[in-house]
């Protein structure tokens, strides 16, 4: 049977605010203990939004242009296996850096980060840091870009201290690449927009991370003079109805959503979930979800 063309839902975005003309837009980690307020975000909730089934309309898409593919990849793991941080290291980012070569046609490729996803079913009435403290365990509603430019090119400095210069002289790009743990997936899907409807200086705004110095996580490291050892930026975006939004229904395991999230010599994804009523009288499973960071290099 075939799927509607599109559906609407909400997404969150960053208000187009005067505040942010003087103020750079932050959030602080929960184990601050401050009397700063930990974040500045005067956030928009933008009902209707007209969202492209990619299984109707992806074939029309190229990712050079549009910074969205999705590949199909049958993982050895199982269901189970993502729970064995260690699994998902050796073997499922190893299956994600395969497909991405293959399909990218890239030099090479460097998998610096995984998260798992598991919805608290008191989510999103009870806010993510109260049930994680601050961490990336609940979906992500307001739209986002996971690093940017001059971000990732210092990730790629602390991740090549050798040989960062060469891999920077040429084109790199930043990836996320996501899918359920189980589907089909019914519970707050993944929109993802079309970085050809995005225009970069007036719908995308660079955000400070403010973390704990201990913070381990590689993509969270900001290398440079050291006065902001703890500090990352990634972006987040104002709506414009000249943005297009696109989503994949009933979303399966073995289908990997490949978004771009910095490319040295093209345009950024925005994504958000978004809310998708039950279709039925029996709610869905919570969503659970694995995504996967990248960078790809090609050679001069």
């Amino acid at each position: 049977m075939a799927h509607p063309p599109y559906r609407t839902a909400s997404i969150h975005f960053l208000a187009r605010d005067s505040l942010y003309e003087k103020v750079k837009p932050y959030t602080l980690h929960r184990s601050y203990v401050t009397t700063l307020p930990y974040d500045n975000f005067i956030t928009v909730e933008v009902p209707g939004i007209a969202l492209h089934d990619l299984r109707e309309v992806g074939r029309s898409l190229c990712f050079e242009e549009n910074g969205i593919a999705v590949l199909e990849m049958h993982s050895s793991l199982a269901y189970e296996d993502f729970s064995d941080p260690q699994k998902i290291e050796q073997l499922y980012c190893k299956e994600v850096a395969d497909a991405l070569l293959t399909y990218m046609d890239a030099s090479s490729v460097q998998v610096f980060d995984f998260a798992i996803r598991r919805r608290h079913e008191e989510w999103p009435d009870k806010p993510s840091y109260e049930i994680d403290g601050g961490g990336r365990s609940q979906p992500a509603r307001q739209a986002h870009i996971d690093s940017n430019e001059k971000a990732t090119r210092a990730l790629i400095e602390t991740l090549n201290p050798s040989d960062s210069k060469k891999l920077l002289s040429g084109r790199f790009i930043y990836l996320n690449i996501w899918r359920p743990l189980h589907g089909p997936l019914q519970d707050w899907p993944l929109a993802v927009c079309d970085a050809g409807s995005v225009k970069s200086s007036k719908d995308l705004v660079d955000m400070d991370n403010v973390l704990p110095d201990d913070l381990s996580a590689v993509n969270y490291v900001q290398p440079g003079d050291g006065s902001n050892i703890n500090v990352v930026e990634n972006v987040l975006a104002h709506y414009s109805p000249a943005q297009r939004w696109y989503y994949l229904s009933n979303h399966q395991t073995f289908e990997l959503l490949v978004f771009r999230q910095v490319d040295s010599s093209g345009k950024s994804v925005p994504h958000a979930s978004f809310y998708q009523p039950p279709m039925g009288s029996e709610l869905p499973l919570p969503r659970e979800s694995v995504e996967v960071r990248a960078i790809i290099y090609f050679d001069d």
